[in-house]
């Protein structure tokens, strides 16, 4: 995900801008504190999606699915990935399913439930490569993985996460402009060319979801 984003920033991002502005994903961390960032606005979300392998040979098709028996899953580990941590493990809550994916273990590079349910030692990227490899049937990863993995021709397909279990309306990721930026007036152009029809479209083709005009209004920090 992080490739997309850099290739979705425009050239004028340089050192000197990121001096004035700050990026964080607001709903995985606390808030950006108010002794050093203005304003800030939500410029993009993503969500939660199955990866499995091209042609779909399991027949799956939801969430839901987990809960199978006969399905080997591949998942982003508890301890250190926040997709999973913050998001995925609150689907499978959600669906009554966390027990039974992940049999409540904490731990990464290993096996939750053996035979099963495998957690990555490092990234969710381990996934297709388990994958495409047979030794995984599903996974969940981040749409943006899925769109990239196919840009890349690799065998791999995605199937959909209904919402509210793809949690799009929690990941948001937030940009604020710095009270001490030496390029205040380059963080503001840049702001305004993230809200643009333009700059959404080109997240959007990375496979992230686009904002809401609400969303890309600026406002202080609470």
């Amino acid at each position: 995900m992080a490739s997309a984003t850099r290739s979705a920033l425009p050239t004028p991002f340089t050192s000197t801008l990121a001096d004035s502005i700050s990026t964080q994903r607001p709903s995985a961390s606390n808030c950006y504190p108010p002794d050093l960032v203005k304003s800030h606005m939500i410029y993009t979300h993503n969500k939660l999606e199955l990866m499995v392998a091209k042609g779909n040979p399991k027949g799956i098709k939801g969430p839901r699915d987990l809960g199978r028996d006969d399905l080997v899953q591949s998942h982003p580990n508890p301890l250190t990935e926040g997709i999973f941590k913050f998001y995925g493990s609150q689907m499978l809550r959600d669906l009554g399913l966390y027990e039974k994916v992940t049999g409540g273990a904490m731990c990464k590079g290993c096996w939750a439930v053996p035979g099963k349910t495998w957690f990555t030692q490092r990234h969710h990227r381990e996934t297709p490569h388990r994958i495409e490899n047979g030794e995984a049937d599903v996974g969940i990863v981040w749409t943006t993985e899925i769109t990239h993995a196919k840009a890349q021709g690799r065998p791999i397909e995605g199937v959909a996460i209904p919402a509210p279990y793809n949690m799009q309306d929690k990941v948001g990721y937030a940009i604020g402009t710095l009270k001490d930026g030496r390029n205040p007036d380059n963080a503001r152009r840049f702001l305004d060319y993230l809200a643009s029809n333009d700059a959404q479209n080109i997240y959007a083709s990375y496979g992230f979801v686009t904002a809401t005009p609400e969303e890309l209004k600026r406002r202080p920090i609470p």
